[in-house]
């Protein structure tokens, strides 16, 4: 079959279920709250839960103490979700990281009765760690809350469990509807997946399936999740609330940026007021979002450094594709990507021209995108340009072979000063079949790093000070500029996303 047809086929069975535009921006969750949540560039609200924040001492009455203290420091630097794991010992809800029958966590009735928690805003986002197939953790926990006035309109609260543990939220989800029927408004439920279950793309597919079919209203996934935004985007399209897992302080600001615009809630172990900062920052310059829009048109939308949309051309898959305007394809269940992708042929001389989105003076550049790769390898010298502005000046994020040297290199590269700076990592360690999430960032005062999977893996070996050099090109996926019209270094990938943003020292 043609290839063009095939892709044309697969869209019109994709658009039997998937019908919309683009998905909502914001969870409906979100709109009732009286939380003032941070809001994105784009107009995106991002909730920052405080990880783990509870304390366990050597007796429950200093672990309630000293829990209280660490929600009440959570409360001022900006938390908008409080995180606390709750385990069952003899019928007392207590919080806990560990499924121990010691009664040295605090009792979670008592923690729920500080006035100054009660009289915050905060959502309660708690986490049942019990792993006892009998304890009915359920119905106690859903008591406590009940009676100290939590799981209402004020007050909503999310309960969660990873999925070994999800009969606790199908029982939690049982007496919603019986018992607890008063509380179900105001109670959202939340199923967790670790590393291990994103290493079968379909597998945790239809787990995410079964989480909407059970009534369940959010998924969470671990930050470096493999092929991540394949479930991303595909929670996104069944409209169920989207969580990241734990944003650690080591480039925490890296990950919130490069996440921002695509999940509901962020837990972190980063500084909670920075969280909140970043998630805010007016730093956009560029923002396509095509996984989660229509994939049988001739256009696609964009955003520079606001809410307003662009359209770039594309062919659509019923057209026979032409030289130099990429073509959209569609991807469902099972795939590394979710939804559409933008194909871009070296062949063909494909490429897209945005605008000249220059960095502040003296600052950097912040790039995230997801990319399936369909070459690779490259002949001795040559370059291959994914997303790029280098032109005596900018950021690129391209493919090398350096000369005599007979490995490729993915590599992120800035110019400071009179010179280009690179930040390299050796492609025989990538392949052509995963979509892995990129990151290049350099801030102006520092080192140009690369992430890849949000695993930091590379860096170039020079402290740096200096912003990235400007120019007049415009940024181009597919090739790199020459000027304001010419083109070179075409690549052939697959693109679902791209974000670009000034970047300063955090």
């Amino acid at each position: 079959m043609n290839k063009h047809l095939f892709i044309y086929i697969s869209t019109l069975l994709f658009f039997t279920v998937y019908t919309t535009q683009s998905v909502a921006n914001n969870n409906p969750f979100w709109q009732d709250l009286n939380r003032n949540i941070a809001v994105t560039p784009y107009g995106k609200k991002v909730a920052i839960s405080c990880h783990n924040c509870y304390i366990k001492s050597s007796n429950a009455g200093e672990s309630t103490q000293k829990t209280i203290g660490k929600i009440h420091e959570a409360q001022l630097l900006g938390a908008d979700m409080i995180e606390l794991d709750v385990i069952e010992h003899n019928g007392t809800v207590r919080v806990d990281h560990d499924n121990t029958t010691d009664e040295k966590g605090a009792p979670l009735d008592t923690v729920l009765l500080d006035p100054t928690l009660k009289s915050g805003d905060q959502i309660l986002f708690i986490e049942i760690k019990e792993n006892s197939q009998e304890s009915d953790i359920a119905h106690n926990l859903l008591s406590v809350l009940d009676l100290r006035g939590y799981g209402s309109f004020k007050r909503p609260v999310f309960i969660r469990a990873f999925n070994d543990r999800r009969h606790h939220l199908k029982r939690v989800n049982e007496l919603l509807n019986d018992k607890f029927s008063h509380l179900r408004p105001y109670i959202k439920l939340s199923e967790l997946f670790g590393n291990q279950e994103a290493n079968s793309i379909k597998g945790l597919q239809d787990k995410i399936l079964a989480a909407k079919n059970s009534g369940f209203h959010g998924v969470e996934f671990e930050y470096r999740s493999k092929n991540i935004y394949s479930f991303i985007s595909y929670a996104k399209s069944l409209n169920l609330l989207v969580s990241t897992y734990t944003i650690p302080k080591i480039f925490g600001e890296v990950y919130i940026a490069a996440m921002r615009e695509d999940v509901d809630v962020m837990t972190v172990d980063y500084d909670l007021d920075k969280a909140r900062k970043v998630i805010s920052d007016n730093n956009g310059l560029l923002l396509a979002q095509w996984y989660n829009q229509r994939a049988d048109g001739d256009t696609l939308l964009y955003k520079k450094n606001s809410i307003d949309g662009y359209n770039i051309s594309v062919n659509s898959p019923s057209a026979i594709p032409f030289d130099g305007i990429p073509y959209v394809e569609y991807l469902g269940l099972g795939e590394d990507r979710y939804g559409t992708s933008v194909v871009f042929r070296a062949t063909e001389q494909d490429a897209i021209t945005f605008y000249d989105a220059d960095n502040n003076p003296g600052e950097g550049y912040f790039l995230a995108t997801v990319v399936n790769f369909d070459h690779l390898d490259l002949p001795d010298g040559e370059t291959s340009s994914l997303i790029s502005k280098t032109d005596n000046g900018g950021f690129g994020l391209e493919l090398h072979n350096p000369p005599g040297i007979s490995t490729t290199v993915l590599r992120f590269a800035v110019r400071v000063n009179s010179k280009y700076y690179y930040a390299s990592y050796p492609v025989t360690n990538l392949n052509d079949t995963d979509a892995y999430h990129i990151i290049g960032a350099y801030d102006g005062n520092g080192q140009v790093h690369l992430w890849i999977n949000n695993i930091h893996v590379a860096q170039n070996g020079e402290w740096l000070k200096g912003g990235v050099v400007q120019n007049n090109s415009p940024i181009l996926v597919g090739a790199d500029p020459q000027g304001s019209k010419n083109k070179r270094f075409f690549s052939s990938t697959k693109i679902p996303f791209i974000y670009i943003q000034k970047w300063k020292d955090h």
